[in-house]
């Protein structure tokens, strides 16, 4: 009992060094297309939050931009805002928000971390109120974001369990958000 107890992790330990072997060698990249994470996101919205007990947003449609050589991911999204009380007409428009990408190696899991508006164009608010309007949205989207990963390696793939500990870049290039590990 002992000896199949023993030769099988063995066995396991082999595998393990094999899957190790290939991804440090060789390297492994996981391109991830627009198409796929705007997949991602959509499952976490609308966005629909309160601030500041007179400020209320909407936050939907989001559809990911990724620009060759850029080390953060855009983001546009749909945004309704209401300022006041329920009853008030909501200003609606777009806005663009770039995010910077951060892989936590324990879980094995890819987020979007310090979301900042870039673009705000929203018709009819004040330019006194634009100002807590980007903030209501960096707040909200940094709480939405902040436990929702946009891409999780697969435990089951040996050789994407065995390059969790060995992430060497992200970048975005011909339109795909590359995860890269190796040595």
């Amino acid at each position: 009992m002992i000896r199949k107890l023993f030769g099988l992790i063995l066995i396991c330990i082999v595998i393990a060094g094999a899957a190790l072997f290939f991804v440090s060698k060789k390297g492994l990249t996981i391109p991830l297309t627009e198409t796929f994470l705007n997949r991602q996101l959509e499952q976490q919205f609308p966005i629909d939050e309160s601030y500041m007990l007179i400020f209320h947003l909407e936050l939907d449609n989001p559809k990911v931009h990724l620009d060759s050589g850029s080390d953060k991911l855009g983001l546009m999204l749909d945004a309704f805002f209401r300022i006041g009380t329920k009853g008030a007409d909501p200003y609606k428009g777009n806005i663009d928000v770039e995010s910077d990408l951060r892989f936590d190696q324990n879980e094995g899991k890819l987020y979007l971390v310090n979301p900042e508006v870039k673009n705000f164009a929203v018709d009819g608010i004040k330019e006194k109120d634009t100002k807590k309007a980007i903030l209501a949205v960096n707040m909200a989207l940094s709480d939405l974001l902040k436990d929702f990963p946009i891409y999780t390696l697969d435990e089951t793939d040996r050789a994407e369990k065995a390059a969790k500990m060995l992430l060497k870049d992200i970048k975005i290039e011909q339109g795909r958000l590359k995860i890269v590990f190796g040595l």
